[in-house]
């Protein structure tokens, strides 16, 4: 197996298992390298850090998520955020969700809750 299968298996994996609790050792040992090791690969073949894409990910879940009518403070604990302030509820905050996406939860929601009302 080379790097690039073996990165596509940890891409994979992280798809898979996003709801559990994910870190660098855990993927590396997965992968079966050293942590320092699959780092390297990692940034080399994806070009993010192994938590970077998986903050991405966890991101792009919780997005996808917001369309499915549940509280966005079940949505952001579902996907490993602690609580939706981190998630980024309040425009106030500078938060994840903003940096991946350019907009904030609570604009989507009212979004959905307006177009529901009409």
């Amino acid at each position: 197996m080379d790097y690039i299968d073996i990165l596509q298996e940890m891409l994979r994996y992280v798809d898979t298992h996003i709801k559990e609790e994910l870190n660098v050792e855990k993927l590396a040992a997965r992968a079966g390298f050293s942590p320092y090791h699959f780092c390297r690969i990692f940034q080399w073949g994806v070009g993010y850090s192994p938590m970077e894409y998986v903050r991405n990910r966890r991101l792009a879940f919780a997005a996808s998520a917001l369309n499915s009518g549940r509280k966005i403070i079940d949505i952001a604990v579902d996907y490993g955020f602690e609580t939706h302030y981190t998630f980024g509820v309040y425009e106030s905050v500078s938060p994840l969700f903003r940096q991946f996406s350019r907009e904030v939860p609570y604009k989507r929601f009212f979004q959905r809750t307006n177009a529901a009302n009409s």
